[in-house]
């Protein structure tokens, strides 16, 4: 008998289907996530929809705040607003995930 913990692995993949749109996109276009709700290690809904969300919401910091707070990510206004000024709209949620 083993005393070796019983941790589940996350599962890797090439593709996954968004949740939010139905696309198919690779690992990259996902944001990873530590929350116990999602196995595999990654958000369920891509990136071009999370921040199609925040573009609706003027990328407000509630709507910021209350995207992090699903995703298990810290929310750090400062850091948040720093790439912003370095990033394009497209392309700041993946970059602060």
């Amino acid at each position: 008998m083993s005393l070796a913990p019983k941790i589940k692995k996350k599962t890797n993949f090439s593709f996954k289907q968004c949740e939010r749109c139905g696309g198919t996109f690779g690992t990259e276009n996902f944001s990873p996530s530590t929350s116990y709700f999602f196995k595999d290690g990654t958000l369920p809904i891509c990136n071009s929809c999370i921040t199609e969300f925040l573009k609706d919401a003027d990328f407000d910091w509630r709507a910021v705040d209350k995207v992090c707070q699903w995703a298990d990510i810290p929310w750090v206004p400062k850091e948040w607003e720093r790439l912003k000024e370095i990033n394009t709209p497209e392309n700041i949620w993946g970059v602060y995930a």
